[in-house]
This record gives C-alpha cells, sequence and structure tokens, in this order.
C-alpha cells in the first residue's frame, strides 16, 4: 500500500535530488517539466511501456515476445486467435461452459423452443427482437464494459491528441458520454468537449451535396454520419455546452508545429459553432 512521507528523492529524468512530501510510487520527478518529458518519446516513462514481455501463447504453448503496451495479449499471432474461437477452442470452450452454465445447453440459438422458452421465461416474449427499448440498454452495456476494459477504439489522432492535452497539464477525459453520446475528449476543469473528426469519414473533404447524391453506400453512410454530426451541433448550442470540432488534418498540423492546443480549443470553444463544410480546404 502507498504511504505518504517527507523524505530526499532523486528525479527519474534529470536526476536532481529534492525533498518533498509526496506519495511514494514507482517514479519521482522534481517538477512538472520532468514529469512532461520523461512522457515523451524517449523518456523514462515512455521507455517503461515499451518493455518486452515472454509469454506463453494459450492456443498453441509457443513463447513469445510483447511488449508493455500489449501485456494482455493471449495469443503469439492471429491465426492461433482465430483457432482459439472457433470450436474445439480456448474461447469457444469458455463460451460452452457460460452457455451450459447459464441455459443448459451450449449453443441455445440452435433450439428454436429452447430459445423461445429462455425468452419467455426472462422478457416475456418469444425472440429478442421484440425486447422494448433493447438497443439503447444492448449499446449502454457494451459502453460501461468497453470503458471499463479500456477497450474502447480511438483512432491514432485521437490518442494523440488526448497526450498532448495531457502534457499541457489538461485533466482529460476520453470517450466520455454526453447527451447519450461519447465524446472524444473532454477537457474536465474548462469543460470543452472535443470531436477530433476525420475528414473523409466525416464527410468533410468535398461538398456533402455530391456525397448526398452518390449511390456508393459508403457515401450514403457518410453522408448520415455527416447529418447526425450537425444534430449533435444543434444538440450542444441548445443547452449551452461548448463543443469544439477539430479535423484530423488540423490536429496533425497543430502537432507538426508544436503548438499548444489549449489556446486554440478554448479560442474556438468562445466562438459560435462552426459548420465544418467551411474547414474544407
Amino acid at each position: 500500500m502507498a504511504t505518504s512521507s517527507q523524505g530526499t528523492y532523486v528525479c527519474d529524468h534529470c536526476g536532481h535530488r529534492f525533498v518533498s512530501r509526496r506519495r511514494e510510487g514507482q517514479w519521482h520527478f522534481c517538477n512538472r517539466d520532468c514529469l512532461n518529458a520523461a512522457r515523451r518519446s524517449g523518456g523514462v516513462i515512455a521507455l517503461s511501456r515499451h518493455r518486452e514481455h515472454a509469454k506463453t501463447c494459450l492456443q498453441c504453448g509457443a513463447t513469445f515476445v510483447c511488449i508493455s503496451r500489449y501485456k494482455k495479449k493471449q495469443f503469439c499471432n492471429v491465426k492461433c486467435a482465430n483457432e482459439a474461437r472457433r470450436k474445439g477452442g480456448l474461447i469457444a470452450a469458455k463460451v460452452d461452459a457460460t452457455m451450459l452454465e447459464h441455459h443448459g445447453v451450449k449453443r441455445v440459438f440452435c433450439d428454436v423452443e429452447r430459445m423461445k422458452d429462455i425468452m419467455q421465461a426472462r422478457h416475456g416474449v418469444d425472440n429478442v427482437s421484440q425486447i422494448p427499448g433493447l438497443r439503447k440498454e444492448t449499446w449502454k452495456k457494451a459502453h460501461e464494459t468497453k470503458k471499463r476494459n479500456g477497450t474502447y477504439k480511438t483512432s491514432k489522432i485521437e490518442r494523440e491528441v488526448f497526450k498532448a492535452l495531457e502534457n499541457e497539464g489538461c485533466a482529460v477525459l476520453a470517450q466520455h458520454v454526453v447527451l447519450g453520446k461519447p465524446i472524444d475528449i473532454m477537457i474536465v476543469e474548462d469543460k470543452i468537449h472535443v470531436q477530433v473528426d476525420g475528414r473523409y469519414w466525416h464527410g468533410l473533404d468535398r461538398p456533402i451535396e455530391e456525397i448526398k447524391a452518390s449511390t456508393y453506400p459508403r457515401d450514403r453512410s457518410i453522408a448520415e454520419r455527416w447529418e447526425a454530426d450537425r444534430r449533435q451541433d444543434e444538440q450542444f448550442a441548445e443547452r449551452g455546452l461548448r463543443l469544439v470540432r477539430i479535423t484530423d488534418h488540423e490536429a496533425r498540423e497543430w502537432l507538426r508545429s508544436k503548438q499548444k492546443f489549449l489556446p486554440l480549443l478554448k479560442q474556438r470553444a468562445t466562438l459560435p459553432t462552426r459548420s465544418m463544410t467551411s474547414q474544407r480546404s
């Protein structure tokens, strides 16, 4: 258990000795600049996250090496992971055991009558699609599970923006749900909600009229996402919440030029919500 005590510590980044009353832990830094430097590429914290670990594949038993960020990895390659999910594999066996424990059969969906009995006993309907509010409850449960396990899928540029704000000393949250939808990044102290939108997938790389006129399924999906973004803009504006949208190109440019994200986001948050169509280059 971590304890709090006053003593002399050696900064893990610059080697300077300092006296502090603080919680003892793995790392010690004399100031925030050293802490931020340790988190950047080549720093002691960044290097510790790339430490190699020897693990044993749960499917084939072979020994493989992974770095710290993938320390939860259980299989040596994709082939073993796929085999574990097939009939007779490790994951498939666990699924069968869970189904037997909860429902008394290995594959409840293959037994129509058994499925109906279970659905009637638990929900009063014959089919899972007949449960009222199922989609909302399922999404909420999946969101909580992903948030708890840290398995939310975020893009590389979102992670880089999140890290840049952390290095600037901001308290930030990732995939924080507001008005029923997850927001990429929330700056807690300033209550600024940041969405990092990919120009292609959010319909910002060409006129929206052209996308809507297209008959390709992908373009229809992009048009729907564009409309959803506009509805979200309106919802935030109606409630007086600050929502800032930046494109992936903008974020990369800020990173390349080493600009501070927080002042730029604060400046944009004080302005009316901009139409993302005006951000096309």
